[in-house]
């Protein structure tokens, strides 16, 4: 059984006249997610030399135009099951056998739509690792990198495409699929084979991003001579200008071509600079992050500019970047903020208002330094509490890049947020915190709002902050082993996450609940897809059920609670055609005089709404 479900904030985004006919939910600050159900994707062979460390984990996740979830897996030489559990009376294990890196599409409700391979020859020196997160195209195509050695079928399907290199550290490669995960390019990337010191070259990507036009961006590090035009007809090295690791940002256009690319680099050998960031915000702007050591020049619009140590402010230490920039690589502000520890911004999202929420790590102390360009005058943004393990930051930037608020999440342990989602009223951050974890308001210093004890080791963590900055609720993992969150999707009512977990992790995240999940080892990760809602006022998935969809001329609905739902049919213009009585818990809608097009079902039980978009063939 195929549903199509479209979420009502999605529907009304695209068509305003419906306003008029149905009214949003808001997510109040206090509203917390329950639990809906979880996936569990679970090594089931043992690695052929022995030992018992099988593994799968969850690396990325996206959503596409139907709100299906994209899942971005990797495991090792073991046979996972990917559709373990039924869920709406679906049952069914579906393998991926031997390979390395496994691309996997998911329904809201948690069914396996299609699953594909990246795999290695047989060979122990044959794999794929360094996978970044994926992204999906304007068409539902799938694009993502990483690094291979040996050699790998790039082709999930019948055919083969086969890419070979036994250099030590490997080969660079972009792959993408179409909607359905059938290949559709890859394009790799390779050191300068000409000196012998090139075994020692490293390229890292940290984050990749697609625009409007389904161009891609790719952000990272190099080390050495690297040749970034993926075109074996062409050679184009990123020089090894500084000694040291730079950082750097490619384009290639959606076929996968060489477009532009520019290099940040601090002079001195050794020094670390590392692009951590590129990020779509609203059309077609772009920002990108970089760290640096001591001082760093970049272009910022039409005009170089000197980034360094103001006076008297800490020095010889990591200071980070951020820029808006569009999509020929021109600059058009720029942000930093100085440390004497190292600190880096690894993720931002943008309003509709054009602010911007960033999240990231530091160590040490750090101060807000807005740039403004043309007057070289820097103000300071108060500071941090002193701190010998990395914390976690949120902060909310205006439109130009001048902090507003700020909050500090500190542990006893290691503390990153690199994840952010955005509803109406709230941002959601995402990462994983330590043991006894508290919430700091604006930078000032003192602590306050959350603390939560528990196990030691990673938890995966989401953290609720209104867009004024009031602190909502913090909701983790809780493990004996670890449990890390990948990937999360706030969409309409649900929220997804997708990660990785070892031992034993409770998926339940509401105060008084449990659901936990188990591996068979101690040592052994296991993969997860998770579903939680943000309260009762919905219909859950067990609740009804439309089929087929598409369909001809009538379409089925079951409803659970027929008696005290009401139903309605809208055109895709927002038009009311009718109202559906129900006389059972499964009803035939005949649209049979009603052209070929999308519709919108309308369910509404007491205060629970909910919307599904219907396809007449």
């Amino acid at each position: 059984m195929n549903i199509i479900r479209i979420h009502l904030w999605d529907f009304l985004l695209k068509n305003s006249i419906f306003l008029l006919c149905l009214l949003v939910q808001v997510k109040g600050l206090s509203q917390e997610p329950l639990y809906q159900w979880t996936k569990q994707f679970t090594p089931v062979s043992g690695f052929s030399g022995g030992g018992g460390f099988e593994f799968a984990s969850v690396i990325g996740m996206d959503e596409d135009n139907d709100g299906n979830l994209v899942l971005l897996g990797y495991h090792d030489f073991n046979t996972i099951v990917l559709d373990p559990l039924s869920i709406n009376g679906e049952a069914g294990d579906s393998l991926v056998e031997g390979g390395k890196a496994f691309i996997a599409k998911f329904t809201r409700n948690g069914n396996l739509i299609w699953h594909k391979t990246i795999e290695g020859t047989e060979s122990q020196f044959s794999n794929i690792e360094g996978l970044s997160d994926l992204k999906l195209g304007s068409d539902g195509s799938v694009v993502f990198c990483g690094n291979f050695h040996g050699q790998v079928d790039f082709d999930p399907g019948e055919t083969e495409n086969f890419l070979t290199t036994w250099t030590s550290n490997g080969l660079k490669f972009v792959l993408k699929l179409d909607r359905d995960g059938n290949f559709v390019w890859v394009r790799t990337f390779s050191p300068d084979t000409s000196t012998s010191l090139y075994q020692g070259f490293k390229m890292n990507f940290n984050d990749i991003e697609l625009d409007l036009d389904d161009n891609i961006y790719i952000a990272g590090s190099v080390y050495g001579r690297w040749d970034i035009d993926p075109d074996p007809a062409d050679t184009l090295y990123i020089p090894d200008y500084h000694f040291g690791l730079d950082g750097y940002l490619l384009k290639l256009s959606s076929n996968g071509d060489y477009v532009w690319h520019q290099v940040f680099g601090t002079s001195g050998e050794h020094h670390p600079d590392n692009a951590y960031l590129i990020k779509r915000g609203l059309d077609n702007d772009l920002y990108f992050g970089c760290s640096y050591l001591d001082s760093i020049v970049i272009n910022v619009a039409g005009q170089d500019v000197l980034l360094n140590h103001p006076p008297g402010v800490f020095a010889d230490d990591l200071d980070y970047f951020m820029a808006k920039m569009d999509t020929s690589g021109q600059f058009e502000w720029v942000t930093r903020i100085v440390g004497n520890g190292g600190q880096w911004i690894r993720e931002i999202e943008v309003d509709t208002n054009g602010e911007i929420y960033a999240c990231g790590s530091f160590v040490g102390s750090v101060t807000m330094y807005p740039f403004v360009p043309g007057t070289y005058a820097y103000s300071p943004f108060n500071t941090t509490l002193q701190e010998y393990l990395p914390d976690a930051f949120v902060i909310k930037y205006t439109s130009t890049g001048v902090p507003i608020w700020g909050k500090v999440i500190t542990s006893l342990y290691t503390d990153a947020l690199y994840r952010i989602e955005l509803d109406e009223d709230n941002v959601y951050f995402g990462g994983t915190t330590g043991d006894s974890v508290y919430v700091g308001n604006e930078f000032m210093g003192y602590l306050e709002t959350l603390n939560i004890s528990t196990y030691n080791n990673h938890r995966g963590t989401i953290l609720q902050v209104s867009k004024e900055g009031e602190t909502g609720w913090m909701k983790r993992f809780e493990s004996s082993g670890n449990a890390a969150l990948a990937e999360f999707i706030v969409s309409g009512n649900d929220i997804f996450t997708s990660g990785s977990f070892s031992y034993q992790a409770d998926f339940d995240l509401s105060d008084n609940g449990y659901e936990y999940l188990y591996t068979d080892a101690p040592f052994k990760n296991h993969g997860f897809l998770h579903k939680m809602i943000f309260s009762e006022d919905t219909f859950n998935v067990s609740q009804y059920a439309i089929y087929p969809n598409p369909f001809e001329d009538l379409v089925n609905l079951y409803v659970k609670d027929f008696e005290n739902t009401e139903v309605t049919v809208f055109d895709i213009q927002g038009r009311l055609l009718r109202e559906i009585g129900l006389n059972g818990k499964i009803t035939s809608i005949d649209l049979s005089e009603n052209a070929a097009g999308v519709y919108v079902l309308v369910l509404k039980n007491g205060e629970k709404r909910e919307s599904v978009r219907i396809v007449k063939q």
